[in-house]
């Protein structure tokens, strides 16, 4: 229901409210709110209410009149503003148009009984000077974001990380000094459903680190961050929608990944992803935050991925929030990625190559891998052409697992478990290549069974390596 509450002529009021069932939420995850705001006015305060309990959570973003997706702040934000000047985090100042804007408001979890909900919108003149700032509906290039002070070769970062122009605790510009502090050459600023970060991180001049602008699609049926880019249309309920987010994705030449796929409960509305058997995304995040919060589950589906023969980059990422006691750490897991030079179009790059391994901390351990036939020589992420029969040598070096079980796995399963020995550890494997053999890759951890391919919740993983893959020659 709407009643318009008029104003003085300084300001115009609406109010909305009414209850929203689960009929609602079937029928569309999402309930539009029109107010039509005449010329003259060029700021915008929202404030919104609902039944807050576990059983109902509301998320709440805004469009304006040219269709122009001016910010999402999920249920983290009672009140946002947007004006000619400024807006709040996670929203897009600029121009206040003329005409309808729609509140959105994200049916997020509704009980059977329904959930009852108030939203204010308030429109005023304050007579400042409108930014132009379009990023929501533009392409971002990443080449428009400050060049660190980063050395080529492998660099360490986080790929999922939260400001507070989501949900996380921190500016951008605290999350970079967070990312000094721990030894980080990079982080991808991935924000919920909105990319308003990017102008903070654009902002930085001579940033220590090399800062990553992306964006962590969050529907209510999985969470997918696209590193480099624009924003993408969160809005996606079926197979088909998500088949369309990674094709929309790859026409920019960005990549995409699907994020902490696995099955937390009550705990986090839409984390695991429901569409398992889509195909075509770049990366799988198969460890977020601390190992032993069930990030077995998705290391066991990228595995299986491998042994359809499909060439999908693991990474990790922390999740990062921020606040005091937070469950997850910034950079713990960290993922190194090899680059020629420090630049996003480089990562992105180096992800879809696979030139990635993930480890627990910016510590490492560090665990390359390379396989060699004759005088080639193969990184992670290459694929060695060859013959069945062809001898095939292995060489994993691990730094900083002494004690650790060293697995080398294929897609025939665990070839090999030996105890690390040493700080600095070298392990050469000489085989013949088999034409059933698909991938090789290492891992190194804690295992109760070594010869177990996927981990369980009484092993732990200290660092995993992206495969060197096989293809048969004249195959």
């Amino acid at each position: 229901m709407l009643r318009e509450a008029g104003g003085d002529g300084g300001f115009l009021k609406w109010e909305f409210q009414g209850v929203l069932t689960l009929r609602d939420k079937n029928e569309d995850e999402y309930k539009y709110l029109q107010f039509h705001v005449p010329q003259g006015y060029d700021a915008i305060e929202v404030s919104y209410e609902y039944e807050k309990s576990s059983k109902c959570v509301i998320d709440i973003g805004i469009i304006d009149p040219e269709g122009c997706f001016r910010g999402w702040s999920g249920s983290d934000k009672p009140v946002f503003s947007i004006s000619a000047g400024k807006a709040t985090p996670g929203y897009v100042a600029g121009e206040v148009h003329p005409g309808a804007w729609s509140i959105i408001l994200g049916l997020a979890k509704i009980p059977p009984e329904g959930c009852g909900y108030r939203v204010l919108v308030k429109a005023s003149r304050l007579g400042g000077h409108a930014r132009v700032n379009r990023v929501l509906e533009e392409s971002v290039t990443p080449l428009s974001v400050p060049k660190p002070a980063v050395a080529p070769g492998w660099i360490r970062g986080d790929l999922h990380v939260h400001s507070h122009h989501s949900d996380g605790k921190h500016s951008v510009r605290g999350l970079v000094a967070k990312a000094v502090e721990q030894a980080l050459d990079y982080i991808a600023v991935t924000d919920h459903s909105t990319v308003s970060q990017v102008f903070e991180i654009r902002e930085i001049k001579n940033p220590p680190v090399l800062l990553i602008p992306g964006v962590e699609v969050t529907t209510y049926h999985g969470h997918l961050s696209v590193w480099g880019g624009p924003w993408f249309d969160f809005r996606r309920r079926r197979l088909e929608d998500f088949a369309r987010l990674i094709s929309e994705v790859h026409e920019k030449g960005l990549a995409i990944s699907v994020d902490h796929p696995r099955d937390l409960g009550e705990l986090c509305i839409g984390c695991d992803f429901e569409f398992k058997q889509l195909r075509g995304f770049d990366a799988v995040e198969v460890w977020n935050g601390p190992w032993f919060v069930k990030n077995w589950e998705p290391l066991a589906w990228w595995h299986s991925l491998l042994s359809e023969g499909l060439m999908v980059t693991a990474v990790g990422g922390s999740d990062y929030h921020g606040g005091e006691g937070s469950f997850a750490r910034l950079g713990e897991p960290t993922t190194w990625i090899l680059v020629d030079s420090p630049t996003v179009w480089n990562v992105i790059s180096s992800i879809k190559q696979g030139r990635v391994f993930v480890s627990q901390s910016p510590s490492g351990p560090f665990l390359g891998l390379k396989a060699y036939t004759g005088s080639s020589v193969f990184e992670t992420g290459g694929t060695v052409e060859a013959k069945h029969g062809d001898v095939l040598k292995t060489v994993v070096e691990a730094r900083g697992g002494d004690g650790a079980i060293l697995r080398l796995i294929s897609s025939q399963g665990v070839e090999e478990a030996v105890q690390v020995k040493g700080e600095s550890f070298r392990r050469v494997k000489e085989t013949p290549l088999r034409r059933s053999c698909l991938f090789i890759r290492a891992e190194l951890g804690w295992y109760a069974d070594p010869f177990s391919v996927n981990p369980g919740e009484d092993d732990t993983v200290f660092a995993l390596t992206n495969p060197v893959y096989f293809k048969q020659a004249g195959g």
